[in-house]
């Protein structure tokens, strides 16, 4: 399963120097993108920062019409089904995921 970070979808939503590498990825996918109402969160986040950064120094940021156009584009693609929010287990998740730094941890404590 491919899972995207905040930073494709900046780059999906919001015009930078990742924006046509993000949007030329999506277009060849044939299946909607999976994502966690984490990453949405994060992404909201992230928009309405810029936002802020923004309306202290100009030349930080992205103005709110910016941020609105993205957060319209989000909406859309949830809406028309090219991203989806997929049934997700969490304390499942977090589960495998303390498995997964115990065992990596484990890695690093021979070399020591």
């Amino acid at each position: 399963m491919v899972c995207p970070d905040t930073s494709f979808l900046c780059g999906l939503y919001v015009p930078q120097s990742t924006s046509a590498g993000a949007i030329a990825w999506m277009t060849s996918q044939a299946e909607a993108l999976p994502v966690s109402s984490l990453l949405l969160y994060e992404f909201r986040q992230s928009v309405q920062f810029q936002v802020f950064r923004h309306s202290n120094d100009r030349a930080q940021g992205y103005p709110l019409t910016v941020a609105q156009a993205a957060l319209a584009a989000l909406q859309s693609d949830l809406r028309a089904g090219a991203l989806y929010l997929p049934a997700v287990d969490w304390p499942d998740v977090h589960q495998q995921a303390e498995r997964l730094a115990y065992k990596r941890a484990a890695v690093f404590r021979h070399l020591a």
